[in-house]
């Protein structure tokens, strides 16, 4: 479903030329926008949105047809449109200690 709302309070604040996924529409994926004016569309919510959709389809599927079928399209989007950006979340964050780089310390100056 299109959300007609959100784009246009997006093209409000002067990014009426924002490159958007319009078929399928995942409206509900959007998370923001650059001060560039490219949309930010979280991958997981886009997965979530073609499989609300799609019941039908496993999320494999659903993985698959959005990489091949709407990530590749970012390229041929119409000229002078601002490329949308997907955001991959980040599942865990580890810190690491100098110690536990072993080796690769005296390799590089710490």
């Amino acid at each position: 479903m299109i959300d007609n709302y959100l784009r246009d309070y997006i093209a409000a604040e002067g990014h009426e030329n924002a490159g958007v996924f319009n078929c399928p529409s995942y409206d509900g994926a959007i998370v923001g926008y650059t001060d560039e004016g490219a949309v930010v569309y979280d991958f997981e919510l886009m997965v979530d949105e073609y499989l609300s959709e799609n019941s039908d389809c496993t999320r494999d599927e659903a993985i698959e047809f959005i990489n091949y079928n709407t990530i590749r399209s970012i390229p041929y989007m119409k000229d002078g449109m601002v490329p949308p950006i997907i955001m991959y979340p980040v599942k865990e964050i580890r810190r690491v200690t100098v110690g536990e780089l072993g080796g690769i310390k005296n390799e590089y100056k710490f």
